[in-house]
């Protein structure tokens, strides 16, 4: 938030990746526990980006769905503002803009709390 509305040269576009998405196992940071949930042979994996973009086991392609899918939405979402709105600097926030921001070279800039700290600010602005 800081970032947005310090910058006076254009619009700036923030990322927010949800803190805590549901279809993710919250106590391993990341099984696809919707999926697992769902078919019984299905293991929990770790939030990784996987060695390559078609996984050679189940637990590669249940990590290029998740977040691979997860940058190329961001990535895509990020072109088509800028296709309509012209340039804007995007910065990711949240849990898991650590890991999907290095996917994504529309992205500038990582701040996992800028969400927080905009609150702040908000606060700060309304006593």
């Amino acid at each position: 938030w800081r970032v947005a509305l310090q910058r006076k040269d254009g619009p700036t576009a923030l990322i927010l990746t949800r803190q805590d998405v549901p279809v993710l196992d919250r106590r391993d940071l990341a099984p696809a526990e919707g999926l697992a949930r769902g078919a019984a042979q299905l293991p929990h994996v770790p939030l990784a980006v996987p060695p390559t973009v078609l996984g050679k086991n189940t637990i590669h392609a249940m990590q290029a769905g998740v977040v691979l899918g997860q940058a190329g939405l961001v990535s895509g979402l990020l072109r088509r503002i800028r296709d309509e709105v012209g340039p804007v600097r995007a910065v990711a926030t949240g849990r898991w803009a650590p890991l999907i921001a290095p996917l994504c070279p529309e992205l500038e800039a990582v701040d996992p709390y800028l969400t927080l700290e905009g609150i702040r600010l908000i606060v700060a602005r309304n006593p």
